[in-house]
């Protein structure tokens, strides 16, 4: 893929050319082309700029970076939840945190710390109607589409890859279907605790806003990729 296939048809000044160039060598050409057909996808009333491009490409990090933290959290908080109930959770555990404890001499938190993602949220199905009123704070209506997208989202953020080009799965917000980034985010939000997801919904909300740390003179998003709490 060529350079003059991306600067084709953008409106650019030479520090922008300079700029782009820089970032192409190290995010690639064919990231920065997949961008630009995202943006011209979208009805537009001026010429696609160089600028736009650049900042979509930050907003996608900033919000990848604020996930990262409440995928972080959501980990933490179930295997503590597992850890802390153990004893009322003895022989429901799945068979891959068996064979963990088992490898592990018994010692339930390394077991726990060596468990796979989409195990542990197998687990946390399995809690007592008890604990899992206390511990999942998302509607147990659709609770395994739910998980399986919170788990979908979770390895797109830890892979580093672009949120605003992927499809996603399938999960649902107050009953009704949903395939895109805000309605997967909202879904993570709601099965945090309410001061935790209260924080996501300001974090994400922030992203959009221009960095005063940030190096690049200018800030323009298009509003069509704007993600909203």
């Amino acid at each position: 893929m060529r350079k003059e296939d991306f600067f084709n048809g953008l409106s650019f000044s030479a520090e922008d050319k300079q700029h782009a160039e820089r970032y192409m060598f190290y995010k690639g050409i064919e990231k920065h082309i997949l961008i630009k057909e995202l943006l011209l996808s979208f009805e537009r009333e001026t010429s696609l700029s160089y600028i736009e491009i650049a900042s979509t490409y930050r907003y996608d990090k900033r919000i990848r970076k604020e996930l990262f933290k409440y995928i972080s959290f959501i980990e933490e908080f179930y295997r503590s939840a597992i850890q802390d109930n153990f004893d009322s959770i003895k022989g429901m555990q799945t068979s891959g945190l068996k064979k963990l404890i088992k490898k592990h001499d018994d010692d339930v938190n390394r077991a726990l710390e060596c468990l796979g993602f989409d195990d542990l949220l197998i687990q946390m199905r399995r809690l007592p109607d008890v604990l899992a009123k206390k511990y999942i704070f998302g509607s147990p209506k659709n609770l395994v589409q739910n998980f399986k997208a919170i788990r979908e989202l979770r390895n797109a953020v830890m892979h580093n890859k672009f949120l605003l080009l992927m499809t996603y799965e399938e999960c649902f917000i107050n009953g009704r279907s949903g395939t895109n980034l805000k309605a997967n985010i909202i879904n993570l939000a709601n099965h945090l605790p309410t001061n935790i997801r209260n924080q996501l919904v300001e974090d994400i909300n922030a992203c959009k806003k221009k960095s005063t740390a940030d190096k690049v003179t200018r800030w323009i998003l298009p509003k069509q990729i704007l993600i909203t709490l």
